[in-house]
């Protein structure tokens, strides 16, 4: 099974984006996407939630499918596909 920070690398590489290009969408410092990918910290749910309602970021919607199951749910309502 895949670990969060795989997730987070993984989705980020994915769509083709740096560190610092996933940080200024998800309005964190580069460092902390470093962190999340490391498996120091773990990035707030509830954050990348309203982030991806706001934007419909698509590494965001990754992330949180990962990280809670029903967001799925969520993203089966609406056209988006991870």
């Amino acid at each position: 099974m895949k670990e969060l920070k795989d997730v987070i690398r993984n989705s980020r590489e994915g769509l083709s984006l740096t560190q610092s290009q996933l940080a200024n969408r998800w309005g964190q410092s580069p460092r902390s996407i470093a962190y999340y990918e490391s498996g120091e910290r773990t990035p707030d749910a509830w954050h990348l939630y309203k982030m991806w309602a706001k934007t419909g970021d698509e590494c965001a919607a990754v992330v949180l499918s990962w990280m809670m199951p029903q967001f799925e749910a969520v993203l089966r309502r609406t056209a988006w596909k991870p």
